[in-house]
């Protein structure tokens, strides 16, 4: 069993990756209350699957209801990251995501009031200060643009925290998921109908079409997006089944150091001295807080 966690963890990091990567590009073709929307459509195709096979159709109320709020947080996460990815490098804003693991110890301590040693509160506290170097930069000044991709990260440290609540109590992982992905649909459609984003939408797709060849790429590429973040969740839910978070949020948090390297590699990106400094330290602090 732990060995079928651990090859799943690192399956859904993987399928994780291959979507943030391509990601960048999308957004500039579509913009971000669109990509997410059909992302989180498109990766309820794979858990629509996984409910087929598992032929689980029911779950409790209390299950239910804690999907629903996850749902809420999935979709605020994908809205956030994609508005930072916008005008933001992929390195800088997939670092954030180290907020993760700080966040759901902050949570056991406050919420759940467990008990937490002082390297898991150094270490929290380390993520959180590489995270202030990536936001602010050599010149220490905020960046507001990479300010929703560091709440994206609280959102689905919180996701992650519900869903294991929603999965425990319905025994898999299929149906949760899919619920939540559902409620997070819902959401991000209601988000691009307040900013007005439909029309935004409509004009950048005729840009693309009048673009021979871009149109079409940009189409193939969003459907694998959306695929692969489903596949992602689909599989990384067979980590609570298997009782192994720990080394899933480990393996998860070793994810922003390839796709730094995918970001130089694809477009280019560099990060300045004290953004590297700073996403080292998460991903230090993120490591040993994972697997403490």
């Amino acid at each position: 069993m732990l060995l079928n966690g651990t090859i799943a963890a690192e399956m859904a990091v993987s399928f994780w990756i291959l979507s943030n990567t391509i990601s960048k590009k999308v957004i500039k073709g579509f913009g971000p209350q669109f990509v997410a929307i059909v992302v989180i459509a498109l990766g309820l195709l794979p858990m629509a699957v996984s409910v087929a096979l598992m032929h689980t159709y029911s779950m409790p109320f209390y299950s239910i209801l804690m999907a629903s709020f996850a749902g809420i947080a999935l979709g605020t996460g994908f809205v956030s990251i994609y508005m930072s990815l916008k005008t933001e490098q992929l390195a800088n804003a997939s670092a954030l995501n180290e907020i993760q693991p700080a966040a759901l110890v902050l949570f056991g301590l406050v919420i759940l009031h467990e008990h937490v040693t002082i390297l898991q509160i150094v270490s929290m506290l380390v993520i959180f200060a590489g995270a202030m170097l990536i936001i602010t930069g050599e010149r220490f000044k905020i960046n507001r643009a990479l300010l929703p991709a560091a709440l994206a990260g609280f959102c689905w440290a919180v996701y992650w925290i519900l869903m294991e609540y929603a999965i425990s109590s319905a025994r898999e992982f299929s149906l949760p998921i899919l619920v939540s992905r559902l409620i997070g649909l819902a959401l991000a459609i209601g988000v691009l109908l307040w900013m007005g984003g439909v029309k935004t939408a409509i004009r950048r797709r005729r840009r693309l079409m009048r673009s021979e060849g871009v149109f079409g790429l940009m189409i193939i590429l969003l459907i694998i997006m959306g695929i692969a973040d489903g596949c992602g969740d689909a599989i990384f839910g067979i980590t609570a089944i298997s009782k192994v978070f720990a080394i899933g949020g480990a393996l998860t948090a070793l994810s922003p150091m390839v796709v730094v390297f995918l970001g130089f590699l694809f477009y280019r990106e560099r990060l300045n001295k004290t953004q590297m400094a700073g996403f080292f330290v998460m991903v230090a602090g993120a490591v040993i807080l994972s697997v403490l």
